[in-house]
């Protein structure tokens, strides 16, 4: 699988990626914590979905339910712009695509102003 984090600017799109990463889906399904910024995304969509947890992974049909983008706790040097997001799944050792997902979005902080204060007091 390889994922690419894109930030859109006027006439940017896809061209330059902030972050790129390639994963051996099995390798990270068995275990997790290799990849610090796919766990973030793969612990919710493993609590909200019907995908494998283990290879080889056969085909047939699943699903993914109630994901929101705002249930991620996103690293903190991601900038509040719009983004695209590239999502490919390959397979075999010729790395032939089986799957492509696009996610374009707009990334906004929310604070929750009682945290904020309460971490101000003390």
């Amino acid at each position: 699988m390889t994922f690419a984090y894109y930030i859109v600017t006027k006439g940017s799109a896809g061209k330059n990626p902030l972050i790129t990463r390639n994963i051996d889906a099995c390798a990270f399904l068995r275990r997790p914590k290799i990849d610090r910024i796919a766990t973030l995304v793969y612990d919710i969509i493993k609590r909200n979905s019907s995908l494998p947890t283990r290879c080889p992974i056969k085909p047939g049909h699943y699903y993914l339910r109630n994901i929101r983008p705002a249930d991620v706790k996103l690293p903190g040097f991601l900038p509040e712009t719009e983004y695209l997001l590239k999502i490919m799944y390959q397979t075999g050792s010729k790395l032939e695509p089986v799957a492509n997902s696009l996610v374009y979005g707009k990334l906004v902080r929310r604070f929750d102003w009682l945290d904020v204060k309460q971490n101000a007091s003390t």
